[in-house]
């Protein structure tokens, strides 16, 4: 799983329209934090995603 997550990091790098590269940022960051909220949390926090954010999704309890 973990694997998989970092290569649809990956694939995120080269879109070049930054409203289109945050929005599949997001998007890929709410699914893995619904499947692996200590790896999503470490990568979420290493992004480059705004801080505003950053720290919507760091509030986000997958469990509930």
């Amino acid at each position: 799983m973990q694997q998989d997550m970092n290569s649809a990091v990956g694939q995120l790098e080269p879109i070049g329209d930054p409203k289109q590269r945050t929005q599949s940022q997001q998007m890929l960051a709410h699914r893995w934090l619904r499947q692996d909220p200590t790896a999503a949390r470490a990568w979420i926090q290493r992004s480059d995603l705004p801080a505003e954010m950053k720290n919507q999704l760091l509030q986000i309890n997958p469990g509930g």
